[in-house]
């Protein structure tokens, strides 16, 4: 889990000089630091959309609105959506009660990259379903030293992404200025720092390692 501070990132005109993955200090980020308290904010500023269209699932109309922060090279956010979404959505997405937002906010270039990937899927349900491939499947694309452009385009390839997609989207400056931006929001009105954060009806929950997390914030509030 890293800190988060506000700097922008820097991109070349090509995905491989985009890419130059080092992962140290990218993003103006620092290493690993301790968890942090997340304070509640409100529940209708964080559940108004952003700089990019929402990647939700679940009823619309629910009147419990979990919005989740998540770096895509995170390995807590990857035990969260393989050990306890599937436990979150049966239980309250699926019955209706909740609707899960997710957004970006990724602490490395490689999960910039990723996270841009999704983003140039066809249409939200793609790119819900691509978050979860690209967490899922960390061990098969996540590279910490050297140049992870091919096996980020291997696994990306798997996903329909041929070279010409592949390099157009990772090109795609406004879109990573929008992911930015998602990203910036967070931190400055949400004092986001860390992934992955989750507001529930804007109360404030980091983490969110076990089902009973959610439990005790959800079970409470009116249906």
């Amino acid at each position: 889990m890293a800190n988060a501070r506000t700097s922008r990132p820097t991109r070349g005109r090509s995905h491989a000089a985009a890419l130059s993955i080092g992962l140290c200090l990218v993003f103006g980020l620092a290493g690993l630091t301790r968890a942090h308290e997340v304070k509640d904010v409100s529940a209708d500023a964080v559940a108004a959309p952003g700089a990019l269209p929402e990647i939700a699932l679940g009823n619309p109309s629910a009147k419990i609105t979990i919005v989740e922060y998540v770096s895509l090279t995170c390995a807590r956010c990857a035990e969260f959506h393989v050990g306890v979404l599937p436990h979150l959505k049966k239980k309250y997405i699926d019955t209706g009660l909740v609707r899960l937002v997710i957004r970006e906010f990724p602490l490395d270039r490689l999960a910039a990259a990723a996270a841009m990937l999704t983003r140039c899927a066809d249409g939200p349900d793609r790119s819900y379903a691509m978050i979860g491939e690209f967490l899922s499947r960390q061990a098969e694309w996540v590279v910490r030293t050297g140049d992870a452009v091919p096996k980020l385009f291997a696994f990306a390839s798997r996903l329909g992404f041929d070279e010409a997609k592949f390099a157009a989207c990772l090109d795609d400056q406004a879109l990573l200025d929008k992911i930015v931006a998602t990203r910036d929001r967070a931190a400055k009105e949400f004092g986001v720092q860390s992934t992955p954060t989750f507001f529930v009806n804007g109360k404030g929950l980091e983490g969110g390692r076990m089902i009973e997390d959610f439990d005790r914030l959800i079970e409470p509030m009116p249906r």
